[in-house]
């Protein structure tokens, strides 16, 4: 099984690992795109074959600046491409993961990963 994780935002992280089982991941991709990369042919083809798509939940409340406009609209286009395939975890779950591979660079990649461990948790 493929499963892919977003954190979206004005630069957004993914992550991509392959499940033969739950104690079994495969890191197969992870990266970061600036919001005007990630467009819907790039959406696409990243999340191709996955059978879930796990993506950080937006926070709507507080103040609302440019970081949170791009992380809503960003939100938004996975969700449009991604329909009943996603998969929300929340910021604070998020905060639960400690432990990350080395090889992942980036600290958008990083949270990405987090999101699909935490995922993997339930």
């Amino acid at each position: 099984m493929k499963v892919i994780a977003f954190d979206p935002g004005k630069t957004t992280g993914y992550c991509v690992m392959k499940f033969s089982s739950v104690d079994d991941p495969v890191i197969l991709d992870f990266g970061e795109l600036s919001k005007v990369e990630l467009d819907k042919v790039k959406l696409e083809h990243l999340v191709a074959g996955a059978e879930f798509v796990v993506v950080e939940r937006a926070v709507l409340t507080g103040r609302v600046n440019e970081d949170k406009v791009d992380q809503i609209r960003v939100t938004e286009r996975i969700g449009f491409v991604c329909g009943e395939r996603i998969q929300w975890v929340s910021p604070e779950e998020k905060k639960l993961i400690t432990d990350i591979p080395k090889e992942i660079k980036g600290n958008h990649a990083r949270d990405a990963y987090k999101l699909l461990k935490v995922w993997t948790m339930r």
